[in-house]
């Protein structure tokens, strides 16, 4: 093998090499230190001090910040975009917003400037999942199976894939994955039949946003934790409440101690007590 060989195979797993390295996440989270927030990177660095009231996920390239009981907006460099001058203020949708000062509504865009309209259509992508052409059937015994569909016809034609053996048998399109009651108890099960989250929760419900399915709320004495979309169990019931942040890949919790913090789906917690 000659040297032009040599260098073409290098330059080959050199690049073979590059692709395989990760990319680095650049999103900043909302975090908590105590009871001030600023934002942080996925390893939780501090990248924006925490001298905040509170701060809200990135939306449109701009970070909602609350100072002195009032909204602004900043970028990523932490510098204020848009003064913090707004009673009330929620976030980019898409390039303009609905804020208030007092008793008064009007939209600015993403300079600030006051504008006449917007458009906030949330849109719609939801995907099917593989339980599409399934059906939940109740049995003699008043247990609840499911049936595949063979054929859709003025006869359809159904195979048994789990038995009725359940109280209740939940789920959705946006889903693979089932909600189901044995004795009392609620866990997640495929369509196999298969045991993902083991029966041992009093409530489960599916989080899905305008997009997508975000995963599981899982109850326990009281308490909430949280299964991702692949029903991995990534955050233990230990919080009073678990909601999806609108549009962002971030959960939105309450601690035992009545204070927010936010923590991502695969269970990283942006916050300090």
């Amino acid at each position: 093998m000659n040297k032009k060989i040599y260098a073409a195979v290098a330059i080959s797993l050199s690049l073979i090499a590059t692709a395989f390295i990760a990319i680095p996440d650049k999103t900043l989270y909302p975090f908590r230190s105590k009871d001030k927030w600023g934002y942080c990177n996925h390893d939780k660095k501090i990248i924006i001090p925490c001298t905040y009231d509170e701060t809200f996920p990135f939306k449109r390239d701009l970070g909602r910040i609350k100072t002195n009981n009032k909204f602004g907006f900043i970028n990523s460099k932490g510098e204020i975009i848009i003064q913090p001058i707004y009673s009330d203020a929620g976030d980019f949708i898409n390039d303009c917003i609905a804020v208030k000062i007092n008793n008064e509504s009007f939209i600015i865009d993403k300079t600030g400037n006051q504008v006449q309209g917007c458009n906030h259509s949330r849109g719609n992508d939801y995907s099917n999942g593989v339980l599409e052409n399934t059906k939940i059937f109740k049995g003699k015994n008043n247990k609840y199976g499911l049936l595949s569909i063979k054929s859709f016809s003025a006869n359809p034609d159904f195979d048994t894939i789990i038995q009725p053996i359940y109280d209740t048998l939940i789920t959705n399109e946006q889903t693979q994955f089932l909600i189901a009651k044995l004795k009392g108890n609620n866990g997640i099960i495929n369509k196999q039949n298969n045991s993902l989250i083991p029966f041992q929760y009093d409530e489960i419900k599916t989080i899905i946003d305008a997009e997508a399915i975000i995963g599981f709320t899982l109850t326990k004495k009281k308490l909430i934790g949280f299964a991702d979309k692949n029903a991995k169990l990534t955050v233990i019931p230990k919080f009073l409440e678990i909601k999806q942040y609108y549009k962002s890949n971030l959960l939105q919790i309450k601690t035992t101690d009545n204070k927010t913090g936010y923590v991502h789906p695969d269970g990283t917690e942006f916050f300090e007590n």
